[in-house]
């Protein structure tokens, strides 16, 4: 199962989604921990704190799914 990060922006991204958006420079890393593994980011919207969840912890409406345009997986909220 991909990691999850709990942002601090009331979203959810999977290690996939958080690679990809510094790999295209939407964000840009400010600071991390590697021991307990947050990190914090800088993109156009301001800061992102970033937390690692357990899968478990994540709410009924968000759902870890397959990109079908990628090998990389991504939280999707289902609440339409």
């Amino acid at each position: 199962m991909a990691r999850i990060y709990a942002g601090s922006d009331d979203r959810f991204y999977t290690d996939w989604e958080v690679s990809h958006r510094m790999e295209s420079g939407a964000w840009e890393p400010c600071m991390w921990d590697p021991e307990s593994g947050w990190e914090l980011v800088e993109g156009a919207d301001g800061l992102v704190w970033l937390v690692p969840v357990d899968p478990s912890e994540l709410p009924v409406w968000a759902d870890v799914q397959e990109r079908a345009e990628s090998r990389g997986r991504e939280v999707v909220d289902t609440r339409g």
